[in-house]
């Protein structure tokens, strides 16, 4: 099974400032969130057992049934989140109004920072595997180190995908856990590093983006079991263009209405993505 931990509602302060050490112009500027709900996070990654066992396949370049599962786009990940709510559900073991998915970054980041301070840089061998000791591909999850909650892999090995798409900085964040599902920019948040990063990137704080279609050898993903009304609250706003939206439609699959219009709102088509309209 996946091995889930409980993470606690609090509040936490988000990105870095200006004298962060490597910190980027999207992580600013450093402001305070509140994490409103409790939620479940794998304690690794998802494998490529855990995935085969669920979706019949395995895309990953690195082979080994306890290696975190690589080269899975942002849509399969979602598209494996769905699978597990719907057959939770029938077995019964889904908590009520909950569903699997993929964690927003502010629920990421904030699991990523349970210990009371980031490794420093001489910990973070016993942590993460980065370029510096993964000796180019991924390791079995679970071996190094577990942070303050028991999550391990948090750092290095895949660089994991959050439901937000990016944006340019902090600006216009929300002040909770809602993810950002702003159609500006089509590319989606992925956090932790990976084996082929080198150490500056294995930061709670790092912001990488890729299209949701990338399949990419460095690309993974963990589970979160979340309020199925997060996804409700994600803010995002609608851009039209010619020939209809960017916008989840492009990025699931989910068709636009005839003539390239629709009431929809990307909170809601993640839900419908999700299969947690209802």
């Amino acid at each position: 099974g996946m091995k889930m931990v409980w993470v606690a509602p609090g509040t936490f302060w988000m990105g870095s400032d200006q004298y962060s050490e490597n910190q980027e112009a999207n992580e600013r500027p450093r402001h305070q969130r509140a994490i409103k709900r409790g939620f479940w996070l794998g304690s690794c990654e998802v494998t490529q057992e855990q995935f085969n066992a669920v979706m019949g396949h395995n895309p990953s370049q690195f082979r080994g049934r306890k290696r975190p599962v690589d080269s899975v786009t942002w849509q399969e990940a979602l598209a494996f989140c769905r699978a597990m709510t719907l057959r939770e559900r029938k077995l019964g073991t889904l908590p009520d109004g909950h569903v699997y998915a993929l964690p927003s970054e502010a629920q990421w980041e904030y699991a990523s920072r349970a210990a009371s301070s980031e490794y420093a840089r001489r910990g973070l061998a016993k942590a993460a595997w980065y370029k510096g000791n993964s000796k180019g591909m991924t390791r079995s999850v679970g071996r190094k180190k577990a942070n303050k909650l028991g999550l391990y892999d948090m750092f290095g090995n895949v660089e994991e995908w959050c439901l937000d798409r990016r944006s340019s900085d902090y600006s216009h964040a929300p002040h909770d856990e809602s993810p950002n599902l702003d159609d500006y920019d089509e590319r989606c948040i992925q956090r932790g590093g990976s084996w082929a990063y080198d150490r500056t990137f294995c930061r709670a704080a790092y912001r990488g983006y890729a299209s949701p279609s990338l399949r990419s050898a460095t690309s993974g993903f963990r589970c979160a079991i979340i309020s199925k009304s997060l996804l409700r609250q994600g803010s995002g706003k609608r851009r039209h263009i010619a020939g209809g939206f960017i916008g989840l439609h492009r990025w699931m699959g989910v068709k636009a209405a005839k003539g390239g219009r629709s009431t929809s709102t990307p909170a809601k088509e993640l839900s419908t993505a999700l299969g947690t309209a209802n």
